[in-house]
């Protein structure tokens, strides 16, 4: 068994302090969602507590034979293999990615006709979790991505969930313990001495000053900046913030090959509520452990006096020169010169591709390229910062005007103030 606990025993001391109760049954711990965050609920939710186990695995949507195989062969790579060779020490979770492609191998789903219910079961997906992945009031934003790119989201969605608990935890014992002191009105605060550390990269900065975010509204329009949106589930979405409030863009920026570019990471948003809520409804049906979470950015108006938008013939090349391989070999690995002013844009609008990178491969040609629709049958449209330049910009000039929100409560946004 694993020595990594999903939450710490500091954490464990105070959950119990706070009435919870942290007893073990069959690999597992009763959690009030209250005592995990900072909102109110009355649910509870069971965590495995071992990270890498059989118990967490299942959390992640595996069935149970599925998740006691793929932990029975982790154990059993950690016996043979020694510090130092490849693969040693790496988490379960890992095995579970590579079984997932694995199995979808020649027995994917991606087009609506396609059996969908085979193919995650054949994945090792769990009755449960597949039917929630298959709720047909997100067929639109499922048939985008194949079967087994939406069970390697919920995986991962879930897996981050576990892996981010006990900082969950963490960060409510602060908040509380700051609201369980109150300063001397008569002492006067010294004045903010801002950081001298540099960027380190274009993704990852800021120091380690644990400050804790304050709780807010978010905001419906602020002069001189534009809001966008990112929906999808509260573990990832917060990340976004370090701990100082600076930003980090790991979790946030999408993986290549993407709509607008083969193998660029850039960042994805839209101006329209309908998509964002959709994505963030999604993630948490999918993962009910989560909360549906928005991610709202107000951007110097100035970016996107400067965006291009792409539409037409244009855009139905872009996408299929990004995101068919064929198309993008012939090409020489790069995408056509006609397209050299949309992929030098440091933004760039335009609708967002409706079917998954594996049945975009399988079209003959570009024309065919269906946009992605809303509920309301809205043609979903999107955002896109990209480039190195524009991602340092963003870090820089969007430092404090971020806010992460339960979608059903956007006035209890986190949020850290600018320098």
């Amino acid at each position: 068994m694993s020595s990594t606990r999903v939450i710490s025993e500091a954490s464990l001391r105070f959950l119990s302090e706070v009435g919870n109760s942290t007893n073990v049954q069959k690999g597992y711990r009763t959690i009030s969602l209250r005592t995990i965050s900072s909102y109110d609920s009355n649910d509870t939710i069971e965590v495995p507590d071992f990270l890498n186990s059989s118990e967490s695995l299942q959390f992640c949507g595996f069935e149970t034979q599925i998740a006691d195989l793929l932990y029975h062969n982790w154990t059993r790579d950690n016996e043979e293999i020694g510090p130092g060779s490849l693969g040693y020490g790496r988490p379960v979770v890992a095995l579970a990615r590579e079984y997932i492609k694995s199995m979808s191998r020649g027995g994917d789903a991606m087009r609506e006709a396609d059996d969908w219910e085979g193919a995650l079961k054949k994945q090792g997906i769990k009755s449960s979790t597949r039917q929630r992945i298959l709720d047909p009031n997100f067929k639109n934003i499922r048939l985008s991505r194949s079967a087994s790119e939406w069970a390697l989201d919920t995986l991962q969605l879930s897996w981050e969930f576990l892996d981010g608990l006990d900082s969950r935890v963490e960060r409510v014992k602060k908040e509380n313990e700051m609201r369980s002191v109150s300063p001397d009105p008569s002492v006067k605060p010294s004045k903010a001495v801002k950081s001298s550390a540099t960027l380190s990269s274009t993704l990852h900065s800021g120091s380690l000053t644990l400050q804790t975010a304050i709780e807010t509204e978010t905001p419906k329009d602020i002069p001189g900046r534009t809001l966008l949106h990112k929906g999808g589930a509260w573990s990832r979405l917060i990340s976004i913030f370090n701990p100082d409030g600076s930003l980090d863009l790991t979790d946030i920026v999408s993986t290549p090959p993407v709509d607008f570019h083969p193998t660029r990471y850039d960042l994805y948003f839209s101006k329209q509520w309908e998509v964002v809520r959709e994505y963030a409804e999604f993630a948490q049906r999918r993962v009910p452990a989560e909360q549906a979470t928005v991610l709202t950015i107000a951007v110097p108006s100035s970016f996107l006096s400067e965006a291009k938008v792409i539409h037409g013939s244009d855009w139905n090349k872009m996408i299929w020169c990004s995101r068919n391989k064929r198309a993008l070999i012939s090409n020489r690995g790069v995408l056509p010169e006609e397209l050299n002013d949309y992929e030098n844009a440091e933004v760039l609008i335009g609708l967002i591709c409706g079917i998954g990178n594996d049945q975009v491969e399988r079209l003959k040609r570009g024309e065919e390229l269906p946009v992605l629709k809303t509920k309301g049958g809205m043609k979903g449209s999107q955002v896109a910062l990209q480039g190195p330049s524009m991602l340092a910009r963003f870090k820089s000039e969007c430092r404090g005007f971020v806010w992460v929100s339960p979608l059903l409560s956007p006035k209890k946004a986190k949020y850290f103030p600018p320098l």
